[in-house]
């Protein structure tokens, strides 16, 4: 009982999940659909696999992931994720690994993005008392 043949007009992911694809329109979907699918599935198989690790993932942010650990045991945490997550890309594409790289935030800091920075400002002074 194997996977189905490639349907026509079916673009497919390494795990299979489908675009079909009904016309020239497409054409540009139809192009990036191999790297964001294919994206998709490789942090997707991270997570389920850090999941299975005890991994305590927070959210997947873009292509990276964000995971929470006790300060004492962040660097433990990170290192697993990234063997998982390099697990994953590896599953994807055929054992070619791509090197990641870290983050850390530890409180009091907190993640930020300049690109929020105004939104963040707006946000926290509605919400104080």
């Amino acid at each position: 009982m194997g996977r189905e043949p490639h349907r026509p007009g079916t673009l497919e992911t390494v795990f299979g999940w489908p675009l079909q694809v009904r016309s020239v329109r497409q054409h540009r979907t139809a192009r990036n659909f191999p790297m964001q699918g294919n994206g998709a599935e490789m942090l997707r198989l991270a997570i389920s696999l850090a999941y299975e690790r005890g991994i305590e993932v927070v959210a997947p942010v873009h292509d990276a992931v964000m995971i929470e650990s006790g300060a004492s045991d962040i660097t433990d945490a990170v290192d697993a994720m990234q063997q998982v997550h390099g697990r994953g890309v590896e599953e994807v594409l055929d054992g070619y690994p791509i090197a990641t790289d870290a983050e850390i935030t530890v409180w009091p800091d907190r993640c930020t993005d300049a690109r929020g920075a105004d939104l963040w400002g707006q946000l926290t002074r509605l919400l104080r008392p």
